[in-house]
């Protein structure tokens, strides 16, 4: 599992902006966000696997907490995609391309 999201970090798309325009730049922006967050929420997760098979109790107590942390990067995720956020159409759609990447290489 960990090479697989490995992958999926590895081959998000540059976001470029190609606009001065305001609201091109607010959804650059947002672009750039949601990508923060998945490679955050998937380098998360990983060191949380890794943390859990340790075999010091301690770590693994750590490793549970960064799973949590990573629960809690993708619960933002989610909540970017929700109706009443703004360019949220547009959101629901990169969270439609990021899922269908992850399940590509899962």
């Amino acid at each position: 599992m960990a090479r697989s999201l490995r992958s999926i970090r590895d081959s998000h798309p540059v976001l470029v902006a190609t606009s001065s325009n305001s609201s091109d730049t607010t959804r650059t922006r947002l672009l750039r966000r949601l990508e923060f967050l998945a490679d955050l929420a998937i380098d998360l997760k990983l060191l949380a696997e890794k943390l859990k098979r340790n075999a010091d109790s301690d770590i693994k107590r750590a490793g549970l907490q960064v799973d949590g942390f990573g629960d809690r990067t993708l619960a933002e995720l989610i909540e970017m995609c929700a109706e009443d956020q703004p360019y949220s159409a547009m959101a629901q759609s990169w969270m439609r391309e990021f899922k269908e990447r992850l399940e590509a290489v899962v």
